[in-house]
């Protein structure tokens, strides 16, 4: 019995040593990207959504055009991946219930 405490308590050991490694490699990563950054001059954060896009998008069901900011772009996105979503889903369930069907 005593020896099954001593291993969950050397596994839990290991678990928190490999934990604060990963963490610590993960601050250590993201303080030299910011670093990087900054010396770059590149701004973090989401201001841009609010700047011109001027880039067209060939198919939107939300009215878009070039001069519309990159957060519209960022809707029409999100709205175009909803509907191709939609279509796949309608597609592959009567399809399945087709093929699910012709087997019985």
């Amino acid at each position: 019995m005593r020896r099954d405490a001593e291993h969950r308590w050397a596994a839990l050991a290991w678990q928190a040593l490999v934990l604060g490694v990963v963490l610590g490699g993960v601050l250590l990563l993201g303080r030299q990207t910011l670093a990087n950054l900054h010396e770059r001059g590149i701004e973090t954060g989401f201001g841009f959504l609010a700047r011109q896009a001027s880039f067209d998008i060939g198919e939107s069901p939300i009215r878009y055009s070039a001069s519309d900011s990159y957060a519209r772009a960022l809707a029409v996105g999100l709205a175009n991946t909803a509907k191709a979503a939609a279509a796949g889903l309608l597609g592959s369930t009567f399809l399945g219930v087709a093929i699910g069907v012709a087997r019985l």
